[in-house]
């Protein structure tokens, strides 16, 4: 089985109610999330939530993008 088609995009997501934590207060996040298709029509999702101060600025939603757009077919048009 492989990896036929990979569609990846964010979305901004508004909390019901913002949240305080160490280093800031946040009312919104922005999630990646994942669409893989395989040759044999195996559909699968999965999403990431990725936060750079909590990843030393190595997580970011750019960088998971790029990630996967670097490892398999994917639909730039998203």
């Amino acid at each position: 089985m492989k990896i036929s088609r990979m569609d990846a995009w964010p979305v901004r997501m508004r909390l019901t109610g913002p949240y305080t934590i160490a280093y800031e207060t946040v009312e919104a996040t922005v999630n990646v999330f994942l669409r893989v298709e395989t040759n044999h029509g195996i559909i699968v999702y999965g999403w990431a939530a990725p936060d750079e101060h909590v990843t030393d600025d190595t997580d970011t939603v750019g960088s998971v993008l790029q990630t996967l757009r670097d490892l398999g077919p994917h639909n730039p048009s998203r």
